[in-house]
């Protein structure tokens, strides 16, 4: 046996696999430096804080990551809710906060098995929706004895609009207001329109690979986060999710601010992209049934609806039937964004900003 040509034929996969280790070590340690430039960059777009608290706090036996921004310590609280499940708006704060901060203390909470409260599925076992709003009643108490206050303004943003929806049903008297965006009511009726818009528009626009995968896929309900996703994804390339930008542009957008926040370390965005996942294959079956219009909701405080016109990830139409069946004797308004899809706080930022600015004005009675 030639011992010499067997050796050097071993040699070069040896060779290649070291070079990909090298390749794969360079990009790991640029990805790091790269996240740690962005994020000291980052940090100083909020300007001086008289609040910047970055705490882990035991909720109902479960370690979970809360942040706390805000310009005056004299500012009411807005809690918000984050949507997903499992898609935390924190790593958005240098997106959506830095003005918003000199008006409210802001606080973000990455809910159990999300970001940063991301721990493996552990903390997802047996989880239901009442977990989250458990979880949230527990955070809204402790915040309440922190901070010293009685009353905070509560937002909740699509799979969030659930559990805040739930919080201002139960506890009106926690709430200077309720906000809810992108707002649930009837799931499966939000889920149905917006696979046909979606399956409507491959028609129109004649995109066959659209057309072909979702008539492969079939109507809801879906009982996996795989297969929402492949849903959503024609869902967010015809501009129901942000008005003019397709699936890619979105992914990259939430990869770039989650790679520049100043809170978030790289495995935090690596849990960030579990979390999403398996938070939704654990929830989905549970939320299939979610209808917040039956029976009708009776809410003891000032109830806000914002929606955008061209949403159809959670459709304009159920938020607004939603909206039409609750009684609000503290009064109700639905605010209509033209040009918005499912993200109005990004896609009409200043419409957004001065529309919580009226809400803080007429729950508060204030005049900023």
């Amino acid at each position: 046996m030639n011992y010499t040509k067997g050796m050097s034929r071993l040699k070069k996969p040896v060779i290649s696999l070291v070079l990909i280790g090298i390749a794969i070590a360079t990009l790991c340690i640029t990805l790091v430096l790269f996240h740690n430039v962005l994020q000291s960059r980052q940090d100083k777009r909020f300007g001086e804080l008289a609040i910047d608290e970055s705490l882990t706090l035991n909720i109902n036996g479960t370690q979970q990551w809360v942040r706390l921004r805000g310009a005056s310590a004299t500012n009411p609280l807005l809690l918000i809710i984050h949507g997903g499940p499992g898609l935390p708006s924190s790593p958005l704060a240098t997106l959506t906060d830095t003005t918003l901060v000199k008006h409210f203390t802001v606080v973000h909470w990455d809910q159990r098995g999300a970001g940063k409260s991301f721990k493996g599925d552990n903390t997802l076992e047996a989880t239901q929706i009442a977990t989250y709003v458990n979880d949230a009643k527990s955070l809204i108490r402790q915040l309440q004895e922190m901070m010293a206050v009685k009353k905070m303004f509560v937002l909740g943003y699509s799979w969030g609009s659930v559990i805040g929806f739930k919080i201002a049903q139960e506890h009106p008297d926690w709430l200077h207001a309720y906000i809810g965006v992108g707002q649930i009511g009837h799931f499966a009726k939000s889920e149905q329109e917006s696979y046909e818009t979606a399956l409507a528009l491959s028609i129109v626009r004649k995109d066959t690979d659209a057309q072909d995968e979702l008539e492969e896929l079939g109507p809801p309900p879906y009982l996996t986060a795989k297969a929402l996703l492949m849903e959503r994804k024609w869902v967010q390339n015809f501009g129901g999710f942000y008005r003019g930008k397709d699936n890619k542009k979105i992914v990259n957008l939430f990869t770039a601010a989650t790679m520049s926040s100043p809170d978030y370390t790289f495995r935090d965005i690596l849990n960030w992209m579990s979390g999403m996942n398996r938070s939704l294959d654990k929830l989905l079956p549970a939320w299939n049934f979610v209808n917040l219009e039956t029976p009708p909701a009776t809410i003891n405080t000032p109830f806000y609806v914002i929606s955008g016109v061209e949403d159809f990830t959670i459709t304009h139409s159920t938020s607004y039937s939603l909206f039409k069946s609750v009684k609000a004797p503290k009064g109700k308004t639905f605010f209509r964004f033209p040009k918005s899809a499912h993200m109005p706080f990004l896609e009409e930022p200043q419409r957004f900003l001065d529309t919580l600015l009226r809400v803080k004005r007429e729950a508060m009675g204030t005049k900023s």
